[in-house]
């Protein structure tokens, strides 16, 4: 481990590293025509803040086995590798061809309480493989606390175009859209605007034919809690088990919602997720945080 002292300037502490990893890195091929030893990966930790201890400096040298291995999961993540995908034999089948399918989350992120002049960034993510494990991501700034995505056409275009890229020229002809944030008093309109948008979408990219879509909304603000009415029907902290859907009893007496506990609970009660209109929450928590990340490279004044 080589430890840089780190001046304030992270731009300047990030080419010192550059230039430390490329000396580390000529020693290592030096070294490698006697034992075949090579530097395939620089890993660069940088403190939370000015004049704190590295960020958990300790976890990285005590190797501890959970920590590492989630680790690991994020830096192949970044690098292009998967994680997880979702296997061929669970993908419909529709006349003994699968459908190029693309999985699209949307989320808004607004300036904090009491921030009167401040933006509001739309983020848009789509799969681009046949595993729904890689996903390429949009965004773009907008008028504070609008929640209506203005430049959807465009990015709904820089996804299909990314999502061809990877499909050998052939465009998706499913749509699932998981759209995060909009209140029911909201609804009606963000889905009539943001549907239009993409069908626009698919009139500039002038497809054969226009794909289907199902377009979903994600709701946790919520209070509803539900319970095994059987021990054997629960979990180890007493929640439904995963993957129950509930579709009857408390839903809307005529539009199509459902309430669905789409993985374990860790700790606690689970708080179901509430899905209107049209299944895992994956690609609108991914938007969320693709949202909040660029939030933070947009200058305040800009």
């Amino acid at each position: 481990m080589t430890v840089l002292e780190v001046r304030g300037d992270i731009r300047q502490t990030l080419v010192t590293a550059k230039k430390k990893a490329a000396e580390i890195g000529q020693k290592f091929a030096g070294a490698k025509r006697t034992n075949s030893r090579s530097v395939d990966l620089v890993l660069c930790v940088l403190p939370q803040a000015r004049n704190t201890a590295l960020y958990n400096e300790e976890l990285v040298v005590d190797q501890k086995g959970g920590y590492l291995g989630n680790l690991i999961l994020k830096i192949n993540a970044k690098l292009g590798g998967v994680n997880t995908y979702v296997l061929p034999s669970d993908i419909p089948l529709n006349t003994g061809s699968r459908i190029p399918t693309i999985v699209i989350g949307i989320d808004v992120t607004h300036p904090l309480a009491g921030v009167t002049n401040g933006i509001s960034i739309a983020a848009v993510v789509g799969s681009v493989d046949s595993g729904y494990a890689e996903y390429r991501c949009s965004v773009r700034v907008q008028a504070g606390r609008q929640e209506i995505v203005d430049d959807l056409h465009d990015m709904v275009i820089d996804l299909f175009e990314m999502f061809r890229e990877r499909s050998k020229g052939v465009y998706p002809q499913r749509v699932i859209v998981y759209r995060d944030g909009v209140s029911e008093g909201q609804f009606s309109e963000v889905i009539f605007n943001e549907l239009k948008s993409l069908k626009r979408a698919f009139v500039t990219l002038k497809m054969n034919k226009a794909p289907t879509v199902t377009f979903l909304s994600v709701n946790k603000r919520h209070h509803i809690r539900f319970f095994p009415t059987n021990q054997k029907d629960g979990d180890k902290n007493g929640n439904v088990m995963p993957s129950t859907v509930i579709d009857t009893g408390i839903v809307h007496p005529y539009e199509f919602d459902f309430f669905l506990n789409s993985h374990p609970g860790l700790q606690g009660t689970s708080r179901p997720t509430h899905f209107t209109k049209a299944v895992s929450i994956v690609p609108a928590y991914h938007a969320h945080l693709v949202a909040a990340r660029a939030r933070a490279h947009v200058e305040k004044d800009d």
